[in-house]
């Protein structure tokens, strides 16, 4: 029996972030299958090909151009005043939405806090089936979530009241449910990517293509934000002692020490944003791709699925839920310092034997952990016996 879901994300593209595109992903994947999926977001005011009402087959997303990119920066780790910036909005429209068009919906989708508190009222007034998402880890002794550790309480209360809960990884689930969320209301549902797009392709065609023939590439593709660990990127693509060429792929309030040390270092390359659709092309140009996290509150990063899917080992900060599907068959776990940053590259630059190794592993390993039988999981939130 088919669904009519109605999907509520704080923010949602062309603001660029995991759970963002996790949205996306699972809107396309339930219209795919013949479910009727709405799904309201704020967003930036919007320029270009993004349009403030979306249709498609089975689907219609509303934009809801209530944000500003700078202040959205500023504010986002902010566990009070973030939410400010977006659950007015976001009720509003939604509750408008259920008052007009409420008769059809099955279930209400939350990704993430902000977003649950929303569905919770909205699913009591309303009475529909509630379901939330986690995307990453919301508690830890790292000073970037012990704010959040001070409402553990709230999110427990606000997460326990759901009929199914979604978290993004087994360290999820373990916290869920020791901030006294039930076990039995709780699934691990771990993000996927689409193994037709995100594949291996010759990599020395994908180098030539983009200019890269015989250079050893380092990849980050993601926000530069200090949380990211970029200074310390920068820092150890200035002291690496081989000659790896470390490409920087992004926007954010880092942008601007990224462009400099481009300028003043021939290793380091600006590449500025990619467009999501041409992503494959760079990381099979890639060697490695490198994620540098310094905080725990990262669930499972999704550039760490799309690297593996198209063939590329990844080095990654044991950091949040990395180590939950970052393999020594597909890459290396490190301390995100410079020291160990540049070993780790250093052995792989020297070892091409352990490197064509790991290469060979990726892509069978991303088809077992990252197939589209994780949306299947989702989806199966949506019925009483699932």
């Amino acid at each position: 029996m088919m669904k009519t879901v109605l999907m509520v994300s704080p923010t949602y593209l062309p603001v660029m972030g995991g759970s963002e595109i996790y949205s996306a992903d699972l809107c396309k994947y339930l219209s795919g299958k013949g479910h009727r999926v709405y799904l309201i977001g704020c967003t930036f005011p919007l320029k270009g090909k993004y349009k403030m009402i979306e249709n498609g087959k089975n689907y219609r997303i509303f934009r809801i151009p209530c944000l500003n990119r700078r202040l959205l920066e500023k504010t986002a780790k902010h566990p009070l005043i973030y939410p400010l910036m977006v659950i007015p909005p976001l009720f509003f429209f939604s509750f408008l939405f259920l008052l007009i068009q409420g008769r059809e919906v099955d279930v209400i989708h939350a990704q993430s806090v902000s977003a649950g508190l929303i569905v919770l009222i909205l699913s009591a007034i309303f009475g529909k089936r509630r379901v939330v998402t986690t995307h990453g880890k919301y508690f830890s002794e790292n000073p970037y979530h012990l704010q959040y550790n001070k409402y553990a309480r709230f999110i427990g209360r606000v997460f326990g009241k759901f009929d199914r809960v979604l978290a993004i990884n087994e360290q999820s689930r373990e916290e869920l449910a020791r901030i006294g969320v039930k076990a039995e209301n709780i699934k691990v549902a771990p993000h996927w990517v689409d193994q037709e797009i995100f594949k291996p392709e010759d990599k020395k065609t994908s180098k030539a293509a983009l200019g890269w023939e015989g250079k050893f590439i380092v990849f980050y593709a993601g926000r530069f934000v200090e949380d990211k660990g970029i200074e310390n990127l920068i820092s150890a693509a200035k002291s690496a002692k081989n000659k790896a060429v470390f490409a920087f792929a992004g926007t954010g309030p880092l942008q601007r020490a990224v462009i400099d040390a481009s300028i003043s270092h021939e290793n380091i390359l600006y590449l500025g944003e990619i467009d999501t659709q041409k992503m494959p092309l760079y990381y099979n140009a890639a060697d490695l791709v490198i994620i540098a996290s310094r905080h725990a509150g990262d669930g499972i990063p999704r550039v760490i699925m799309e690297t593996l899917s198209c063939g590329t080992p990844v080095i990654g900060a044991n950091r949040g839920g990395i180590p939950d599907v970052l393999t020594p068959q597909v890459g290396m776990l490190i301390e995100p310092t410079v020291k160990e940053i540049n070993s780790a590259i250093e052995r792989l630059f020297e070892d091409r034997v352990l490197l064509d190794k790991l290469t060979g592993n990726c892509r069978k390993y991303a088809q077992e952990k990252f197939s589209m039988k994780n949306a299947e999981i989702a989806e199966g939130s949506y019925y009483e016996d699932h």
